[in-house]
């Protein structure tokens, strides 16, 4: 383990500088701040926030990263898992990460630095190779949630792709002739390099019917470009949308209000995330299981192999067919 004798010596600094550094307790030049602080990224050495007579290795607390404190099917799933390990004696300690990259590697710094005994996190990027290998290092079990990005870690997730493949069936039985798909475009890495894809399933659906007619776009998940969705929507005109989450969905019923258009007469619709606004408005959506989800986090978390073996566990979602698809 990386220690502040380390960092002073990497810095070639006393060790008493290093510490002034971590803890802005006196005045440091800037170039010998620069210098140690680049000595702590470089080394990957991370401050213990517990006062330093902690002896064990990790505490039981579980940690986890959400990419996006507004969705609301996240904070369903947070609910559920906070309940479940406070039962056995666990605290769930959460972070944000807002689809930035810097701000997930300094949540993991947090939650390393808080001896959690596991980190769970919706990646939000594919380059936080080096802080997410000290975490295992450091004997943290690091799992991965919604999106199977880093292929050396065991994924939990809900099988998006085939949603999507079931989602666009529906609507092209049902008569759909110019499909849409709102996708989610994540904000610091690119689509290809996340699993599951909606759009494999998407595009699935589509080859199985014979159908070329479709438009696909790509919508930030934090900066919502509203006015390009408005106006790729209204270019495109399509008769039957299907839209990758529920905060999504509001802006699509925005701009369908704005353009007098009614579902399922003028467009029909599924929705990701079966909350309870979208069952109240009879749109079909996409039920997520959260009982199904909780479970195999748990049995993840409290059952964990001694291979070597990589999983990728997959929840299967159901659709909650309602008016808005007829």
């Amino acid at each position: 383990m990386v220690t502040i004798k380390d960092v002073a010596r990497r810095a070639n600094v006393s060790i008493a500088t290093v510490s002034r550094v971590i803890t802005h307790k006196s005045c440091v030049s800037p170039e010998v701040s620069e210098r140690v602080l680049d000595a702590i990224s470089d080394l990957g050495y991370i401050t213990d926030s517990y006062a330093s007579g902690l002896r064990s290795k990790t505490t039981k607390t579980v940690g986890i990263i959400i990419s996006n404190v507004k969705n609301v099917f996240y904070n369903n799933v947070l609910g559920n898992l906070e309940k479940s390990l406070r039962k056995i004696g666990y605290s769930l300690f959460t972070l944000y990460s807002a689809e930035n990259a810097e701000e997930e590697l300094n949540s993991f710094k947090s939650l390393i630095a808080s001896k959690v005994s596991s980190i769970i996190f919706t990646p939000v990027t594919n380059t936080n190779h080096k802080i997410i290998k000290l975490a295992l290092k450091r004997g943290i079990d690091v799992i991965q949630l919604f999106r199977n990005v880093y292929d050396y870690l065991d994924t939990v997730a809900i099988d998006d792709e085939y949603a999507c493949y079931d989602a666009a069936n529906l609507l092209l039985d049902h008569g759909a002739k110019r499909p849409m798909l709102i996708n989610v475009r994540y904000e610091s890495m690119p689509n290809d390099v996340v699993s599951p894809d909606r759009f494999n399933g998407f595009s699935k659906s589509l080859s199985e019917h014979g159908h070329t007619e479709y438009k696909v776009f790509d919508y930030g998940v934090i900066s919502k470009p509203f006015e390009k969705l408005r106006e790729e929507v209204l270019a495109y005109s399509p008769d039957a949308l299907i839209v990758s989450n529920s905060s999504f969905g509001l802006d699509v019923l925005k701009i369908l209000k704005e353009k007098g258009q009614r579902y399922p007469q003028d467009v029909k619709l599924v929705f990701f995330d079966d909350i309870d606004w979208v069952a109240y408005l009879e749109i079909t959506a996409v039920n997520q299981n959260l009982d199904l989800l909780n479970k195999a986090l748990l049995e993840r978390l409290f059952t964990r192999g001694d291979d070597s073996t990589v999983r990728y566990i997959k929840i299967p979602p159901v659709l909650s067919v309602r008016a808005s698809s007829d």
